[in-house]
C-alpha cells in the first residue's frame, strides 16, 4: 500500500519591492495580462498569486462604488463584444475582469428587474427566509429576473 504525501508549498507570503515593481512592469510594459507567462518570472508564486498581487498594489483599480457612467460603458461593452470580460476589462483599465463580471450578471444584465420591490416580492422573501436562509441563489426559483445579490441586498434592508 502507497502512502501519499501531501507537501505544502513553503511560500513567502510577503511580496518585496522589488517583485512588486518588477510584477507591474511586465504588466504595464511587456506581457499585459498573461499570467500564465508573468507568473514563469516568480518561480515561488502561482499565476493566481501574481494576479491578486497586481490588483492590490495597482493603483488604477478601483474598489467600491460604480459610477453610472461606469455602467453604462460595461453595458455598451458588454453590448459590443458580448462576455469576453477580459477584453472589457483591458477597455475599461480601472476594473479587473472579476468585478466587471460581477457587476454585469448581478446587476446591470439587462434581463434583471431592478425596480422597487413589489409587496408580494417582499413576503416572498420572509416566507422563503425560514427555508432558504442566506442560500440566495434558490430564491431565484419564485422571484424571477431578480438576481441573488438584489435579493440579498433587499433582505438585508429589512433589518
Amino acid at each position: 500500500m502507497k502512502i501519499f504525501r501531501i507537501r505544502k508549498r513553503n511560500i513567502n507570503k510577503n511580496w518585496t519591492e522589488e517583485e512588486d515593481n518588477s510584477l507591474i512592469d511586465l504588466v504595464n510594459n511587456k506581457y499585459g495580462k498573461k499570467w500564465k507567462i508573468i507568473h514563469m518570472f516568480f518561480p515561488k508564486r502561482t499565476k493566481f498569486e501574481c494576479y491578486n498581487r497586481y490588483v492590490q498594489i495597482n493603483p488604477q483599480i478601483k474598489k467600491g462604488k460604480w459610477s453610472k457612467e461606469e455602467d453604462q460603458k460595461i453595458k455598451n461593452l458588454v453590448e459590443e463584444y458580448g462576455y469576453d470580460w477580459s477584453k472589457i476589462s483591458n477597455i475599461v483599465k480601472t476594473r479587473t475582469s472579476k468585478q466587471i463580471r460581477s457587476r454585469y450578471i448581478f446587476y446591470l444584465d439587462s434581463k434583471l428587474n431592478n425596480t422597487e420591490f413589489s409587496q408580494e416580492e417582499d413576503e416572498m422573501v420572509q416566507k422563503l427566509f425560514p427555508i432558504f436562509k442566506t442560500n440566495w441563489v434558490k430564491y431565484i426559483n419564485y422571484l424571477p429576473n431578480r438576481s441573488a445579490k438584489i435579493i440579498q441586498n433587499r433582505y438585508r434592508s429589512y433589518k
